[in-house]
């Protein structure tokens, strides 16, 4: 029989307990850390971003045009930021809605660093440029997951991704019409009188593959001499360009040249 008395027996009772204690707050760590770990933000930041564009909106219609300054635009980009920035090292179970939710979170802080030139020669384009990004991007989003606001503010978004669309397809046209120049080649024209310091024609064939119809075209010609330094500087144009049609383009020059760079001064969609 054991005789040991009941108090020289509680320290080892409440040992016991304590292991149990701190293996059952183990466990529920362990579990929370996985659950954590496993969790996704996919919906959690569509939800957000409903509530900051909202809120964006909001401080826009509540403003008079007149009174929207440095103070307004910086506001209005902490009520999106505020409420999105969070999810920029969350996980997301949709790999490109991450992508995309990350892009759209930077050009909330590269709009905010535009505001340092605010007053300047250079704050609309630049703010206009980030407008077009950020627009862009929503698109992108709205085409992975929808977008979802109250019907108050469903014209705003419909007027939003209109401009994501026009930005979006800008965008792609501007790299195709890029690309398309890279593989523009001049050949000077053979002139049976041609003299040292004469001037020699240069030409070059080029189909628009760019899928659009393109008018108001130019491009400078800069002309370089085998150390990189220009030489010469001409242009080339072209007025109504449709898709898949061939333009001759063409120019003149009595200078001696090793390369050439093309650069692509205004081109737009016709309408």
């Amino acid at each position: 029989m054991n005789t040991t008395p009941w108090f020289k027996k509680k320290p080892v009772i409440f040992s016991s307990i304590a292991i149990i204690l701190i293996a059952i707050i183990g466990l529920i760590v362990y579990f929370t850390t996985q659950n954590n770990e496993d969790k996704t933000y996919d919906n959690q930041f569509m939800s957000s971003l409903s509530k900051g564009l909202e809120r964006r909106w909001n401080i826009a219609d509540s403003t008079p045009d007149d009174e929207y300054g440095k103070a307004e635009y910086k506001k209005s980009v902490n009520a999106e930021l505020d409420v999105i920035e969070q999810y920029q090292d969350k996980k997301f179970e949709d790999s490109k809605l991450k992508e995309q939710a990350v892009a759209y979170i930077n050009v909330l802080k590269d709009s905010k660093s535009t505001l340092d030139s605010y007053g300047s020669d250079e704050f609309t384009d630049d703010w206009e440029a980030q407008y077009d990004k950020r627009t862009g991007i929503l698109v992108k989003i709205n085409n992975i997951k929808k977008i979802t606001v109250s019907k108050k503010y469903q014209d705003n978004l419909d007027e939003i991704l209109g401009s994501g669309h026009a930005a979006n397809k800008n965008d792609t046209f501007k790299t195709n019409l890029d690309n398309m120049f890279k593989s523009i080649d001049f050949k000077a024209q053979p002139d049976e009188f041609y003299e040292e310091g004469d001037y020699l024609d240069y030409t070059a064939t080029l189909k628009n593959t760019t899928g659009e119809n393109i008018e108001n075209f130019t491009a400078d010609i800069k002309l370089k001499d085998d150390n990189g330094t220009v030489v010469d500087t001409d242009y080339i144009d072209a007025d109504s360009w449709n898709k898949d049609e061939s333009v001759n383009f063409e120019f003149s020059t009595d200078k001696h040249f090793s390369s050439y760079e093309v650069k692509i001064t205004n081109a737009d969609i016709a309408k």
